[in-house]
């Protein structure tokens, strides 16, 4: 299910089944199946690499001791879709993997990674998606 049909639904369950508690407990639930999920498929190297975060921090963020902040979980998501594309069109798992650390002409010569990192990811996203379109192609 795409987080465009989660957020509605987490907000029907806060309005007319529970309260603020067990919204944010389900909402934080989500987040951190995000983290640990993207952990495992991504490693700590990309996955800090990606984020700017430190190994440290991203412990703290699978463990749920630290919330995770907007921007990183932005650059996450987005990673999330990208590595959906590349399943969507049959490719090697580690395929998507090799791609984020190779430079890409699409993107300037610079890699899918660092793009994601350095740059604000709602003007990154299109890029990304086209250049991981165009690399699986």
């Amino acid at each position: 299910m795409s987080d465009s049909h989660i957020a509605p639904r987490l907000e029907v369950a806060h309005d007319r089944v529970c309260g603020r508690e067990v919204h944010d407990a389900l909402a934080s639930t989500q987040v951190l199946g995000l983290i640990t999920s993207l952990r495992v498929r991504m490693g700590d190297d990309l996955m800090t690499e990606v984020t700017g975060a430190s190994s440290a921090a991203i412990e703290e963020w699978c463990d749920g001791w630290l919330d995770l902040p907007p921007e990183a979980e932005a650059r996450l998501r987005l990673v999330d879709t990208i590595f959906g594309t590349f399943d969507d069109h049959g490719a090697p798992e580690d395929t998507a993997l090799v791609w984020f650390g190779t430079p890409n002409l699409n993107l300037g010569g610079r890699t899918p990674a660092a793009t994601l990192r350095t740059g604000e990811t709602t003007d990154a996203a299109p890029a990304l998606l086209v250049a991981a379109r165009a690399s699986i192609a």
